[in-house]
């Protein structure tokens, strides 16, 4: 059983003080064979993430640290390859099985039948999870393993694997000393190549039937299948771009993920992969073609502008010589939006009407070409055309909920709140940018969130709320930061208007409290960001009443309200001056009252403006 507190390593990771049973365990035990022995603040992380890798087993935590009385603790701490290698010495009192980690699943291994052998050492090839479709596909046979339901099951209850439930769906995993010794028995077996490959061909198949699921209603479902799998995602495509003659197979599997890696702010990852695919196979091929308008577009979003017009004019080349018109309208499509970005809106407009031209003539509707949509849109809306700009949005966003869509139908419903904000329809500009939101954080787009919260930021000056203002620009810039991306895809037009709204909303606040507001933002978590971002407009006069000069605060409220304006919840504000989070609130509202706000909001850009405060 594990002893490992994932909470406290999270801890430790962030190079707190570092407290676990795992670490005190390895400290005692090291005491034992060294006495007066101590771990200090320095290694305690160290031996936190040691243990983490140990799985926190006891007895393997214990065998590690009776390696330090004939090896310095850096060495042990360090050490890579197979856990076994580092284990090989132990308790030579104890039983034969408790004298090496390895031993003690030697003996467990000799335990088990046959097939449960076999299908124990098959299991290495997952990386990560797993649930019980993967089993059967990748790891049973006719001859040893027919029904994998049965050995599974006696795995699991005998510890090999371990079980985690999340509704009706069942995973397993298993721990890294148990596949290290796993892939061993596998090489023993000598077919390990065959299983590799299976695993290979099952997320190979898994990708690509969720880019077909992906087009339209199925995105939500398919989004949340490929969550979990991610790490065999990454072993499958690196055992093709490493394995002679799979180079191909590893560009079509990497192309087949552009849904899953765009919409679930995994665009570095899906760069990385692209990246290493087309330098594998550059042999002209229609799964090339697609390669390279997906990577463009990547680019694009990054803000890469030069790298992602490389990509797609190569896009365009090759699809034109192979004749692949798919591939060609995609490349034309992508260009189109870098050329918008770059400044270029004629030649824009010319490149998507291209694109779309083939979309209609293909009869193609699916995610991109309604995507295509929402590009017109954002074009229109920047040359000033809103009424075509609005038009060619709600077309989009029309298709796109009749066929359940989420991806492209959230970016057409930016595009509006985009024209509306730009008719200074504030109140319909933020109805449709939260909508936007609610679809985007479904799909887990924080891209597409963070381009929303920095439109939300211009209205929420223009209604008088510089600190909701600076907030949700903070937010903004961490969440396109996450994603490796600049505010806004670096467009000029775009990155301009953000650079007045934040100069605004820093002479209102003032610089010190514009900061604080900001940070306050970015140090959010994404679920806390959404729930500030959707906040429904309220009743807030636009410039809040000033109360009277006469108002006198406590010593203790003005503590309390300074904290408020810090951006502190009522549970923060408890722990930071040692008082019950109930005489918080009891402060709080006599505060509101004194002051005649009636926010934290308000009362915070008060106080940022008020000097008595200090």
């Amino acid at each position: 059983m594990s002893i490992l507190d994932d909470a406290q390593l999270a801890e430790g990771r962030e190079g707190k003080s570092f407290h676990s049973e795992a670490v005190d365990l390895f400290e005692q035990r090291a005491a034992s064979v060294i006495p007066g022995y101590t771990i200090d603040d320095e290694s305690r992380v160290a031996v936190a993430r040691l243990c983490q890798r140990l799985d926190g087993i006891p007895l393997a935590i214990e065998l590690a640290a009776v390696r330090i009385r004939s090896l310095p603790l850096d060495r042990v701490l360090s050490r890579e390859g197979p856990l076994f290698d580092l284990l090989t010495q132990g308790n030579r009192g104890g039983p034969v099985r408790h004298q090496t980690l390895r031993s003690a699943i030697d003996w467990s291994f000799n335990l088990c039948s046959p097939d449960e052998q076999t299908l124990w050492a098959r299991l290495s090839v997952f990386a990560g999870g797993f649930d019980f479709d993967a089993v059967e596909s990748v790891c049973t046979d006719p001859e040893i393993v027919p029904d994998a339901f049965e050995v599974i099951s006696s795995l699991a209850e005998k510890s090999i694997i371990v079980t985690a439930h999340s509704g009706p769906t069942v995973r397993y995993k298993l721990l890294e000393s148990i596949k290290d010794y796993a892939a061993e028995k596998l090489a023993e077996q000598g077919d390990g190549e065959t299983w590799h490959r299976n695993h290979r061909d099952y997320f190979l198949r898994l990708s690509e039937l969720s880019e077909s699921r992906s087009l339209g209603s199925g995105q939500l479902e398919w989004n949340r299948r490929l969550q979990p799998e991610r790490a065999n995602l990454r072993s499958a495509l690196e055992y093709s771009l490493s394995t002679p003659g799979e180079a191909r197979t590893g560009l079509r599997m990497a192309s087949s993920l552009w849904f899953f890696w765009n919409a679930s702010g995994l665009l570095q990852d899906g760069r990385y992969w692209l990246t290493r695919a087309l330098e594998t196979d550059r042999q002209p091929s229609q799964e090339r073609a697609k390669a390279l308008w997906v990577i463009g577009w990547y680019a694009m979003i990054q803000g890469d502008n030069a790298t992602a017009m490389r990509y797609l004019l190569e896009s365009s080349a090759l699809a034109e010589s192979i004749g692949d018109r798919t591939a060609q309208a995609f490349a034309l499509q992508f260009r189109g939006t870098v050329e918008q970005i770059d400044g270029n809106l004629d030649g824009a407009l010319e490149l998507l009407n291209a694109a779309m031209k083939h979309h209609v003539e293909s009869g193609e509707v699916n995610s991109l070409t309604l995507l295509g949509g929402a590009q017109l849109a954002f074009v229109h809306c920047l040359s000033g055309n809103l009424d075509q700009a609005i038009a060619s949005a709600e077309d989009t966003i029309a298709q796109g909920k009749s066929l359940g869509e989420r991806f492209a139908t959230s970016w057409a419903l930016w595009a509006r709140g985009l024209a509306l904000w730009t008719r200074r329809e504030f109140p319909d500009a933020s109805d449709s940018l939260k909508e936007a939101i609610e679809l985007k954080q479904s799909l887990s787009d924080w891209l597409g969130v963070s381009v929303c919260t920095e439109i939300l930021a211009w209205i929420a000056i223009e209604e008088g709320n510089p600190v909701r203002s600076a907030r949700l620009l903070g937010i903004g810039r961490t969440l396109c930061g996450e994603m490796g991306s600049s505010p806004l895809f670096g467009s000029d037009a775009l990155v301009r208007t953000r650079t007045r709204y934040e100069k605004r909303t820093r002479q209102l606040l003032g610089g010190p409290a514009f900061e604080r507001e900001s940070r306050a933002g970015e140090g959010l978590e994404h679920h806390e960001s959404i729930e500030f971002a959707l906040q429904k407009r309220t009743s807030e006069p636009a410039t809040p009443t000033p109360p009277s000069a006469e108002v006198k605060l406590t010593p203790r409220e003005k503590d309390v309200a300074k904290l408020v304006a810090e951006g502190l919840t009522n549970k923060e504000i408890a722990e930071r001056l040692v008082i019950s989070r109930r005489t918080v609130e009891g402060h709080v509202d006599r505060i509101l009252a004194k002051t005649g706000h009636r926010s934290r909001s308000q009362l915070a850009a008060w106080i940022a403006r008020d000097e008595s405060v200090e």
